[in-house]
């Protein structure tokens, strides 16, 4: 919601002003937490040689299930979801990596697509 209709909503010069930066605060936090988050990967590139069973795992995700997932820079970039929620996407995504390299070990980047359904092993809660 623009500053023009938190100011008409609230016909008070002196609440709208507040409540549109109410509004908007967990956006700019998202943005900052994102900026500085890209601006770490830029100047700190991953290094090939070293690959990160989380890492792996996040890229197989995203391939297996491109309707659940998006890559943060896509999530930006190409769509009109608030930053607040595209940072949150995100962290909902590294939580599941975790809790998957945490309950199956680092084997289950390997694993053949389909494995848990094949296995009977139940879903994740």
């Amino acid at each position: 919601m623009a500053a023009v209709d938190r100011l008409d909503s609230t016909g008070d010069w002196t609440t709208g002003p507040a409540a549109y930066e109410h509004a908007r605060i967990e956006d700019a936090a998202a943005i900052s937490y994102l900026s500085y988050q890209h601006y770490h990967t830029m100047a700190n590139p991953p290094q090939e040689e070293t690959a990160d069973a989380g890492n792996e795992l996040r890229r197989r995700l995203l391939d297996l299930f491109p309707d659940r997932f998006a890559p943060l820079c896509e999530q930006c970039a190409f769509t009109e979801q608030s930053y607040a929620s595209v940072l949150r996407n995100d962290r909902h995504l590294d939580r599941l990596v975790g809790d998957l390299l945490s309950r199956y070990g680092a084997d289950i980047v390997s694993a053949p697509d389909g494995w848990a359904a094949r296995s009977g092993t139940p879903p994740m809660s």
